[in-house]
C-alpha cells in the first residue's frame, strides 16, 4: 500500500474519531449541568407518540428553573419516562427544547463511539494486511514475501483492542446506571 494511501486512511480514522466524539460530549454537558438551564418539569398531558415499532412518551406540562427566573407553562418533554406523577429534573436546551440528562445516554453515546473507532483501526490493519500480499508475483516463495510489519499496524490493532475493551466497559456502565438508577 502506497504510503500516502496509508496515511490519508490514518488520517481518515482521526477525523472520524473527532466528529463522533461530539455525541457522548453532548449529553455529558447536560448530564454535568454545564450546558442548558436546569430546573424541574412537571407534566400535565402525556401521550403515546409511535415512531416504526417503538412507542415514545411526549409530555406538556410547566418547567420551572432552579434560580426561579424562566418559568414555561407549554413546556413539551419527548422520551419522558413513564413515572410522570413527580417532577422530573430536565435541561432546557438554548433551542427552547428539553433533554432529560442521563447518564445512560452518556454511556451508550461513548460505546458507539469506542465500538465504531475500533472497528475503523481493525479495518485499517486488515487493509495493510491485504495489500501487502498483492505486491509481491505469485511464483516467488512465501517465505520471502513481505510480512506486515511496523509498528503501524501493530498500534493500530492494539487502538482496536482498547477502543473494543472500552466499549463493553461504557456498556457495562450504561447496563449498571438503569439497575442503580443514576
Amino acid at each position: 500500500m502506497p504510503v500516502a494511501v496509508g496515511a490519508l486512511l490514518v488520517v481518515g480514522t482521526v477525523a472520524l474519531t473527532g466528529l463522533l466524539l461530539r455525541m457522548p460530549l453532548d449529553d455529558l454537558s447536560y448530564a454535568t449541568t454545564m450546558s442548558g438551564t436546569p430546573g424541574t418539569f412537571s407534566a400535565k398531558h402525556c401521550h403515546g407518540v409511535r415512531s416504526g415499532r417503538v412507542t415514545s412518551l411526549t409530555c406538556t406540562g410547566t418547567f420551572v428553573a432552579e434560580d426561579g427566573r424562566l418559568t414555561d407553562h407549554s413546556a413539551e418533554l419527548t422520551d419522558a419516562p413513564p413515572d410522570r406523577d413527580e417532577p422530573i429534573t430536565v435541561q432546557r436546551r438554548p433551542d427552547g427544547s428539553y433533554i432529560q440528562p442521563l447518564v445512560f445516554r452518556v454511556a451508550l453515546d461513548l460505546t458507539a463511539v469506542f465500538g465504531i473507532v475500533g472497528a475503523a483501526a481493525m479495518m485499517l490493519v486488515i487493509v495493510r494486511a491485504l495489500s501487502s500480499r498483492d505486491t509481491v508475483p505469485a511464483r516467488v516463495p512465501g517465505r520471502s514475501r513481505p510480512k506486515v510489519r511496523g509498528p503501524v499496524p501493530i498500534l493500530l490493532a492494539l487502538l482496536a483492542i482498547g477502543c473494543w475493551a472500552a466499549a463493553v466497559l461504557s456498556f457495562a456502565i450504561a447496563i449498571a446506571t438503569v439497575f442503580f438508577r443514576f
